[in-house]
């Protein structure tokens, strides 16, 4: 059992790397807005105009879903399959956390905090960068990396399927 807990918590650690690497970054345009700060500083994704509905944000949040079996197209548009697996998440988040989030398929502060919380793990330092996994509650489990640069505090993730890197922004 502990031999179990250690390899997810590993995986873990590794997917939250690349989870925050990409999460956050610095602050340019509206078109290629990318966080700083903390998981909460992400802006809201939702399908309407008001939020954010395109771009590596958006990858990132449906690379969350990928980890947990909920998504499998990770195509960087906030529709309504990726609402309806949000949704999915927040009931998961809900069934196995306190305190409860919102069910309501977008993904706001309390969603991008319980994320941070239960899914990101620190892996190591290589180089510039801190490195995480993004492991979740996922079963089977799937994992992704996200790097930190440690004097820019960008965040970038490794896209699961093709592994590239990726920034943070909303914009590309």
């Amino acid at each position: 059992m502990q031999g179990r807990f250690t390899a997810v918590a590993a995986r873990t650690a590794v997917v939250l790397a690349t989870v925050l690497g990409v999460a956050l970054g610095t602050t340019g345009s509206a078109s290629a807005h990318v966080v700083t700060g903390g998981w909460s500083d992400n802006d809201q994704l939702c399908q309407v105009s008001s939020c954010v509905n395109t771009g590596n944000l958006v990858r990132l949040w449906q690379s969350m879903l990928w980890v947990e079996n909920l998504y499998s197209d990770i195509d960087g548009d906030f529709g309504p399959n990726t609402a309806s697996a949000t949704a999915k998440w927040q009931r998961l988040y809900n069934s196995r956390e306190d305190p409860n989030i919102d069910i309501d398929g977008w993904v706001g502060s309390q969603t991008w905090r319980a994320a941070e919380r239960t899914g990101l793990y620190h892996w190591y330092d290589e180089g510039p960068y801190e490195k995480y996994s993004y492991l979740g509650y996922g079963t089977p489990a799937h994992a992704f990396n996200m790097r930190k640069h440690k004097t820019t505090g960008v965040w970038s993730f490794e896209h699961p399927f093709t592994k590239a890197w990726l920034d943070t922004s909303h914009g590309s």
